[in-house]
């Protein structure tokens, strides 16, 4: 959802006109918002949403009058008590109408939530009574203004025909992949396509997945024959309201024909061939000298079924001689009977940026170095955000540290600059190279700030063979300058919010674009957070609310000493501090659930949100360990960690008792299950070593293999732990040497 910030750039607002009319077949009338209103409303969704998309009023002030939360809520998070829901009956109202309510959100957020998924490639007029929350002169009683739902576009992606497995040629899968550019439900994607084999229509299976608004789709039980046919695959967005149809032919081939379907020429982040052949392919074998491309050397091929990928050492441009030669065999050892040659077209790589990694901590060892990199690019735009730090806190109420939402509300813009890549000329930017960014030439940075840095380019900026006035449309000289933060200028505050198109574009566009046509370099901008900081912070907490906070030197690996640690709720309350030892722990009592972790030493700064959500996964690690039980805790240990049958075990069980509730010398009752439950071994024991019980015992040799159960009793307190008891094999290591 797009919340804009009150005051919108003029060049921006007229941007957004132009795209919301070329959208449509009529004209609409966009209205100019009274300055006014920035008084009493901060934000507000606006320009161009997505369907699903709840619609929120954000008021400068908040609104005092209401009653409490239910009872019943179950957020961690204290939040204020919301004002009287009667105040939002009947607050909104929409040309075309919208059906839905309007909720509360916070004392001063509102939300309308449609009943039903908005249409698609609708423009909206919008009315929102401002006077039944907040007291305004006459003229601001009404708040209008407008939005729109993004036009609805198709894109269908066919990946070919797929055998079931290696020993079933006879049936085949047709698999693909719808992409529209906004949401659209599964079921209405499926009346898209229209699938046909030799006259007859195939039922298509779709199955949705959450991510770009794709949905794939796939046709089963698609039979070969003895002769070749083919399968017909068209689209028509029609179905949906959208633009895009099209068709395409996939060929089956015959049962008694071994040969090449498809030859694709993949030109993303990596460039390679895609080579489908009709049965899937022996594993195994070598295909260097079988599958060549001429003039090439070094390639690398990876068999996956029917699919051969060929890798190419590096970008190539021009047409290619491609052969495939009848060396190859299928899964059943047979060769093609025909040799197999193409011309292959390898086209001049677009201009792309990509990042590496996804961390947002960058510690200073080696100065504030970003790195990235770039492809058939000259130049580009540099844009460094500061978040302050008095705004941490509010930005990461909503955010994590790599988030972007709210930027207006939080940082400003301190640099916006070109940067040039083609100083080397010895340099071939048509591939992929590594640059860097000095952030410390750019910036000064703050302790505890937080940097945006994006990174965006334009066709000015391509090495790509477009027309001239491609180019510069304008024939304007491009002028670079760093920001001047006139602060005066209220119009300049969301200049960097969603209107100014520099963060990713949520619309989607096909990549298949020209780089020579504006509509490539949307959603090509990256942009990553960085939190300059050699702090590094981990964060633990036990049943009895206790916290236990970890503060080390992310370079050194040292702990840090005489550190500040400061505990926050959510409303930035501070719950509780304190100033680590030696060994850079602290341990703190909290009364109430923190939100946030800050950690200060000297001029260095660190954040860690404390979210239950953001607690790290340890489903793949054994970290039951044993729970305090009436202030006795319980641990049993063996010797090793499989035992074979016939084997003696020697088991001990540990007993902690810091509060001292048992006597002296207290019993404790062993016993040993096999498998089947059965009671093997039993003994109780009162002497100890500083609370270790020794327990000796032994399976038999014909004992049954599987988890065995041991048991301790302390009083009616209990404490388990499964040992495996096995059939050990000694390893054998097969080798082939062919």
């Amino acid at each position: 959802m797009k919340i804009k910030g009150f005051f919108i750039l003029v060049l921006a607002a007229i941007v957004s006109s132009v795209t919301l009319i070329s959208c449509y077949s009529f004209k609409p009338k966009i209205k100019e918002i009274n300055p006014a209103f920035g008084k009493h409303i901060s934000g507000y969704t606006s320009g161009m949403v997505t369907r699903r998309t709840n619609l929120r009023i954000e008021l400068s002030s908040p609104v005092k009058q209401g009653n409490s939360l239910p009872p019943n809520t179950t957020d961690p998070v204290v939040l204020p008590a919301l004002p009287d829901s009667n105040l939002l009956e009947d607050i909104f109202s929409f040309e075309p109408k919208i059906e839905g309510k309007a909720v509360w959100i916070s004392d001063r957020i509102i939300e309308f939530i449609p009943k039903e998924t908005l249409p698609v490639n609708q423009f909206y007029n919008v009315e929102f009574k401002l006077d039944k929350v907040a007291e305004v002169p006459n003229d601001l009683e009404t708040f209008e203004y407008q939005f729109s739902t993004f036009p609805q576009n198709v894109f269908v992606t066919i990946d070919g025909l797929r055998s079931y497995d290696d020993y079933n040629i006879e049936w085949q899968k047709l698999t693909g992949k719808v992409t529209t550019s906004d949401y659209e439900d599964t079921a209405t994607v499926r009346k898209v396509l229209t699938v046909m084999q030799n006259g007859k229509k195939l039922p298509v299976k779709v199955n949705y997945t959450y991510t770009n608004n794709e949905t794939y789709f796939y046709v089963d039980s698609i039979e070969r024959k003895e002769s070749a046919g083919k399968i017909v695959v068209s689209w028509d967005g029609e179905a949906i309201g959208a633009f895009g149809k099209g068709t395409q032919e996939v060929v089956v081939p015959g049962l008694r024909d071994f040969s090449v379907t498809e030859v694709r020429v993949i030109e993303n982040e990596e460039q390679y061939v895609e080579i489908t052949f009709s049965d899937p392919i022996k594993y195994g074998q070598n295909l260097k000298g079988i599958v060549n491309l001429k003039g090439v050397e070094g390639l690398t091929y990876s068999i996956e079924g029917n699919l051969v990928k060929m890798f190419l050492p590096n970008r190539i441009v021009g047409a290619k001689d491609l052969t495939v030669t009848t060396g190859i065999k299928n899964f059943k050892g047979y060769k093609m009977l025909q040799e197999y040659n193409d011309i292959l077209q390898f086209n001049e790589p677009k201009p792309l940026v990509r990042l590496k990694g996804n961390g947002c901590i960058l510690p200073n060892s080696n100065g504030l170095i970003f790195p990235f990199e770039a492809i058939s690019l000259k130049a580009l735009d540099v844009r460094v955000i500061k978040i302050y730090e008095n705004n941490v806190h509010q930005f990461l109420q909503v955010n994590d540290l790599d988030g972007e939402d709210g930027l207006t509300r939080v940082g400003k813009i301190i640099v916006d600059k070109k940067i040039a890549l083609d100083y080397d000329k010895t340099v071939n930017l048509k591939q992929w190279n590594k640059h860097v960014i000095d952030l410390g030439k750019l910036i000064t940075p703050d302790p505890g700030a937080i940097y945006r840095v994006s990174i965006k380019f334009n066709r000015e900026y391509a090495l790509c063979d477009c027309e001239a006035e491609l180019v510069n449309e304008n024939n304007e000289e491009v002028v670079t300058e760093e920001v001047n933060d006139q602060g005066w200028n209220e119009r300049d505050w969301d200049r960097y919010g969603f209107g100014s198109g520099y963060e990713s574009w949520e619309y989607y566009y096909d990549d298949n674009y020209s780089a020579c046509d504006p509509n490539y370099y949307y959603g090509k901008a990256v942009s990553r957070n960085i939190l300059a900081s050699d702090i590094g912070l981990i964060y633990k907490l036990d049943d009895n609310k206790m916290s236990h906070a970890f503060v080390s030197n992310m370079i050194t690996a040292k702990p840090i000493a005489n550190a500040s640690v400061e505990y926050y709720d959510y409303t930035k309350q501070l719950i509780a501090s304190g100033i680590t030892d030696v060994n850079g722990m602290l341990d703190v009592q909290l009364k109430k659930k923190p939100f946030l972790m800050l950690a200060k030493s000297g001029k260095q700064r660190g954040y860690l949100k404390l979210l239950d959500g953001y607690t790290n996964s340890l489903s793949k690690f054994d970290v039951e360990g044993e729970v305090v039980q009436k202030g006795v805790k319980g641990f049993i240990y063996g010797e090793r960690g499989v035992w074979r049958p016939g084997d003696s075990l020697y088991l001990t069980f540990i007993m902690e008792d810091k509060e001292k509730r048992l006597p002296p010398n207290h019993p404790v009752k062993f016993e040993l299950q096999d498998p089947n439950g059965q009671v093997i071994y039993q003994a109780t024991k009162s002497k100890n070593v500083n609370g270790m019980y020794d327990f000796r015992t032994a399976t038999s040799d014909e004992a049954p293999t599987g988890n065995y159960l041991a048991i301790a009793h302390v009083g009616n307190r209990t404490f388990t732990e499964y040992l495996k008891v096995e059939t050990v094999k000694p390893n054998r290591l097969k080798i082939y040497l062919d």
